[in-house]
């Protein structure tokens, strides 16, 4: 059976569609060909929310939490409200290596996204890696799941978490991903290595994502099979002697 909440965001979902077209009016929110602009229809998008929010008869308990999850969700790579939410699974799941160069990135929430599944690696197309061992990605995996820091950025710096994600050197791909939170799906920003090829993290590297997943307080279960990550051994310099940890 449905939570209260649940069935509130699917009532909310479907009043929230403009009566003329049934289009969603997040999708007009993000159309350059809306007459309004972005700025008018964001405000129409409140308007038009509260007042179906006020005429539903939701609990003020949701109101809220309806209300921070719409607002949060309309759109994964940047929005008229200045930010974009980021779902992070490897080594940005410490805040002391995201900030490296993205320092406007601030906890959200942490969130679980279903049907994929957690592997390290390389890409093929490189041989080596800063971090001396494979890097974390995602798989599709029917059934399986990976939990994650959803992180709120500045759309300013949008182009400097492709860059850290060597987007523009082929590594890895931007995806759009639906992650699951305790106040419903939130749509995310997240990266998947291309041409990927299976090999062991250093264990700077399993360092790094262990503690993040530590700190963001991530399922103690899932923190144990972090733990249980097999690492290559290595034992020079890397990244983490860049990292301040607080």
């Amino acid at each position: 059976m449905p939570s209260s909440a649940c069935q509130d965001r699917q009532k909310l979902r479907s009043a929230l569609r403009a009566p003329a077209d049934n289009t969603p009016l997040s999708r007009l929110e993000n159309s350059t060909e809306h007459p309004v602009g972005q700025y008018d229809c964001s405000l129409a998008f409140l308007a038009r929310m509260f007042t179906v929010i006020v005429a539903g008869g939701f609990t003020i308990k949701n109101i809220i939490r309806l209300s921070l999850f719409f607002l949060q969700s309309l759109n994964m790579s940047g929005s008229s409200s200045g930010h974009f939410m980021y779902f992070a699974f490897g080594s940005h799941l410490l805040k002391e290596r995201l900030h490296l160069a993205n320092p406007s990135a601030t906890f959200f929430s942490i969130g679980r996204l279903k049907d994929y599944k957690l592997n390290f690696g390389l890409p093929d197309s490189h041989t080596g890696s800063e971090w001396h061992g494979g890097a974390a990605t995602i798989e599709a995996c029917p059934g399986a799941e990976v939990w994650g820091v959803i992180w709120t950025l500045s759309n300013e710096h949008l182009s400097s978490l492709d860059n850290q994600e060597g987007v523009s050197v082929g590594i890895y791909s931007p995806q759009e991903v639906s992650v699951e939170t305790d106040d419903g799906v939130i749509l995310c920003r997240t990266y998947q290595m291309n041409g990927f090829q299976p090999c062991p993290p250093s264990p700077q590297y399993k360092q790094v994502v262990c503690m993040g997943a530590k700190r963001g307080g991530l399922p103690m279960e899932y923190q144990k099979k972090l733990e249980e990550i097999q690492t290559n051994n290595y034992s020079g310099p890397s990244i983490l002697d860049q990292i301040k940890i607080e």
